[in-house]
């Protein structure tokens, strides 16, 4: 099984391979031309050369198998590829996609969402990015990393909307286009069970029944399973393998362009979970 990618990468090989053949074939041509003139046997020149371009040829090609064979095979001892560690997808806030939890509660906390004594502490998790809406069951936050603007949850109801944009809410980092608003959790809340699952944290999903059926972990666990899995791993390796990302770093016609989305967020997105209230 060969991706589409390699049989790409290939197939220009071989459009290379013809060109150079036949500006081969036309300085032959000439070579022989003059070789004739000269008084020197064409044919035995001729054998000469077609013997030799044979020898290049079945060179080239195991060459090139064997370069095919390595895009699709990591580089770890055992044969096998590594996927390189994901991270939690959905759970995102700042720059780099930091996870902002609430260590100390009571700094954020508005009258509107007290914590519940014996359960978990409260954390943020993104809600909106700017110029879109947040709807959130607890206190929302605007702003980036260590500058936050909070708006507390109103005593009158149990979620609120809030439009993330500086039209509405304080411009607390001018020219920071990474603003948005996160939305506080309250694990002891009735309305927790219906959070996001990709929100949580992957234990806290597991716990709430939400189970993991994509992620590139998945896909490399189960690529000798069936031909089928094989297949679906390796038009998926590019996209979810560390190895492949080396090995990009070696060979041009693997390397991607300069508005590439980052290994880590590629590997988010592709982690899915099914939401315990679909399994009903």
């Amino acid at each position: 099984l060969v991706s589409p990618d390699a049989t790409w990468h290939l197939r220009n090989r071989w459009r290379h391979v013809a060109s150079a053949l036949a500006s081969l074939a036309v300085k032959l041509l000439v070579l022989m031309s003059r070789a004739q003139k000269s008084g020197y046997n064409v044919f035995s020149i001729l054998n000469l050369i077609l013997n030799a371009i044979g020898v290049g040829a079945v060179l080239w090609w195991a060459f090139a198998s064997w370069r095919l064979h390595k895009i699709h095979s990591p580089l770890t001892p055992d044969g096998l590829g590594t996927v390189a560690p994901v991270a939690k997808a959905g759970v995102r806030g700042g720059k780099g996609g930091k996870h902002h939890s609430a260590e100390n509660p009571d700094r954020y906390f508005s009258q509107g969402a007290a914590l519940k004594g014996g359960g978990p502490p409260p954390f943020w998790v993104f809600c909106a990015g700017q110029w879109q809406d947040c709807w959130c069951p607890g206190d929302i936050r605007w702003g980036n990393e260590e500058t936050w603007h909070v708006v507390p949850l109103p005593k009158s109801g149990d979620s609120h909307k809030v439009t993330c944009t500086i039209e509405h809410l304080p411009d607390n980092l001018p020219g920071d286009d990474m603003k948005h608003c996160e939305c506080l959790i309250d694990p002891n809340s009735a309305s927790y069970p219906r959070t996001n699952a990709m929100m949580l944290e992957d234990g806290e999903a597991e716990r709430l029944g939400a189970t993991l059926v994509s992620s590139c972990e998945l896909f490399f666990g189960a690529r000798k399973k069936q031909p089928v899995d094989m297949a679906q791993w390796m038009a998926m390796e590019g996209l979810c393998s560390e190895d492949w990302e080396e090995r990009m770093r070696f060979n041009r016609s693997m390397k991607a362009g300069p508005k590439q989305i980052s290994l880590e967020v590629r590997q988010q997105l592709f982690r899915a979970r099914v939401d315990a209230r679909f399994k009903k």
